[in-house]
């Protein structure tokens, strides 16, 4: 719907040019074309926001989703370690990892 306002723009910049003519038929035409180029305009306009808005919401939740699987599988990999491992690798770098 974003590529088509630059077409409801160039009808309602048409209009306003028609609008000016002397013959009131092409007049009266450039008013409707001009309150149709707007009811357009509006109209892919607010659906454009309301898809918009949907596609960023859904695109945070799969974000999310991502980031939590990933690092329960880290916690989970990190608590099947051996307590041997747990000796050899500092603190810092172990609670690095698990914070990252």
């Amino acid at each position: 719907f974003s590529i088509a306002i630059p077409h409801f723009v160039s009808e309602g910049i048409g209009s306003a040019i028609d609008h000016n003519s002397a013959d009131p038929h092409k007049r009266a035409a450039a008013v409707a074309r001009a309150s149709h180029a707007v009811a357009g305009l509006l109209f892919c306009g607010v659906l454009d926001s309301i898809l918009d808005f949907f596609n960023f919401h859904l695109f945070v939740i799969v974000q999310q989703k991502v980031v939590r699987s990933l690092k329960l599988r880290l916690f989970g990999s990190v608590m099947r370690q051996e307590l041997a491992f747990f000796d050899a690798e500092p603190t810092g770098d172990l609670m690095s990892r698990l914070t990252a």
